[in-house]
């Protein structure tokens, strides 16, 4: 069925004169059970939609007239969002909901979402309808506001695709590929369909140039044949010769096909004529942060602790995958999406992939290895002769649970403790001289304060304290102040 024929079906609205309506398509290369199963969830719409930080359930018990309230990320226009669910039909897959109060922009805001089953590419997939009626706010227009909206329905469908086709790619290899050989296999997969795309640049209608420089241009346009709009990167060979850039750029495209972040603008496909180069990416909406900061003047504490920490995030995804971005401008290589702040490549320079010898090679870890930090030798029981006062220790935590301490180049030292993969370690020591301890973060939801000066023998505890409180798991731990 084609989606008019549902929308006449299950999308009805009775605007007034001082609201819009619209409504927003998405296919889904997930099964509608995988699809439906995240959408149903009343009671957890964070499960995918990337602005909700904490939902509380207020009324119900997940059928019609059960009532939420949404908190929503810091730094974006909203605090709260009180919603009651209006329509449920498990048997037609179709969910609507009303905003009854909150703070936000969204006043009188109903939206009905369907899903309906279809076939891609052979396979089992779902077409995704949500329509949505809301108060024009004063001051704004129609177009205005359902740009706007659509805009944050785009970001929360998008954002259920990739749960939902991660899920199916899981159910069909049975969980015997674990996540990492599943977002490499679909890499692999968007590689091969992106190397097969023949486009040209009359194929783009140019909609407006976005920033200019001597080697490249940066442009807004729309696809002809199915009115998308991306952002184009237009590289001019010649240049990137003459300037030696050619294994930059190369870098560069490599990094933006193969890593798979929601940090990192997605390259939607590339071609070449004989002058140019152009790369298809993602148009992202919100700006750069100094588009933010003159907007705003001033960030909150919680908002600009948001922005850094996504930032963080984003420049720990490049690395991850042995990219370092050697020249990154804060006020210019980060952009915002309606989800958050994103690496963008404009500076053709900016990439060099790392290519350094192995000097050493830990081997001990069973699972894969989700941070490392140094600490100085002197201040674990580690240190035994002046000879080595300048020298450090390695620690590293890991997904089997378990945190390794390194000295000269083999594990002296392994700390158990946690009920799931270790997360994140502190950047410090804490304490004083004589008990320095390091926190760990774990998936557990806890955080546990381990001494670095324990000598092991029978009796003295490396474990001093285990922190409860946290209802999710952890997975950035800022900078901490010295403890004393």
């Amino acid at each position: 069925m084609e989606p008019a024929y549902y929308i006449r079906r299950h999308h009805k609205h009775n605007p007034s004169n001082q609201q819009c309506i619209s409504v927003v398509v998405k296919h889904i290369k997930a099964p509608v059970d995988i699809v439906w199963s995240l959408v149903r969830r009343f009671d957890q719409p964070q499960k995918y939609k990337p602005f909700v930080s904490r939902c509380t359930m207020q009324a119900g018990d997940l059928n019609i007239g059960s009532v939420r309230q949404v908190n929503v990320k810091s730094g974006l226009p909203a605090t709260t969002s009180t919603e009651r669910l209006e329509l449920l039909d498990d048997d037609e897959h179709i969910l609507g909901i009303k905003i009854v109060d909150g703070d936000h922009r969204l006043k009188n805001y109903s939206s009905i979402l369907t899903v309906h089953p279809e076939i891609i590419e052979e396979r089992s997939g779902t077409l995704v309808i949500e329509s949505f009626v809301v108060d024009i706010p004063d001051g704004n227009t129609n177009d205005e506001t359902c740009y706007f909206v659509k805009s944050l329905i785009n970001c929360n469908l998008n954002s259920l695709s990739e749960v939902s086709e991660r899920m199916a790619v899981q159910d069909q290899r049975g969980g015997e590929i674990g996540v990492d050989e599943d977002r490499k296999e679909r890499r692999t997969l968007q590689r091969k369909a992106a190397e097969a795309q023949v486009s040209s640049e009359e194929e783009e209608q140019m909609l407006r140039n976005l920033e200019k420089k001597e080697t490249e241009y940066m442009r807004l346009c729309r696809a002809k044949t199915t009115g998308e709009v991306f952002a184009m990167k237009k590289l001019k060979k010649s240049e990137m010769l003459s300037r030696g850039q050619v294994e930059h750029v190369r870098s560069e495209r490599n990094l933006l096909v193969e890593v798979d972040s929601r940090c990192i603008v997605k390259l939607i496909y590339s071609f070449q004529d004989s002058d140019y180069l152009y790369l298809i990416m993602e148009y992202l909406l919100g700006g750069d942060i100094m588009t933010l900061l003159m907007r705003e003047d001033i960030l909150s504490e919680d908002a600009a602790r948001f922005y850094m920490a996504e930032s963080i995030m984003a420049i720990h995804s490049i690395h991850q995958h042995n990219y370092i971005y050697s020249n990154l401008l804060f006020s210019k290589n980060f952009i915002f999406s309606t989800q958050g702040p994103f690496i963008r490549s404009l500076n053709i320079d900016g990439f060099l992939e790392i290519k350094a010898p192995i000097l050493s090679s830990f081997n001990g870890h069973s699972a894969r290895i989700t941070s490392m930090r140094l600490f100085p030798l002197k201040e674990t029981w580690l240190f035994r002769n002046e000879t080595y006062i300048n020298e450090n220790v390695l620690v590293t935590s890991s997904c089997d649970h378990s945190i390794r301490l390194w000295s000269k180049d083999r594990c002296q030292r392994a700390f158990r403790g946690h009920n799931g993969p270790v997360t994140v370690l502190s950047d410090k020591l804490l304490g004083d001289e004589n008990g320095k301890v390091f926190a760990i973060a774990g998936e557990d939801s806890t955080v546990r304060l381990w001494s670095h000066s324990s000598s092991g023998k029978r009796g003295q505890k490396s474990l001093k304290a285990t922190l409860y409180g946290h209802e999710k798991p952890m997975l950035l731990v800022p900078p901490l102040k010295q403890l004393t």
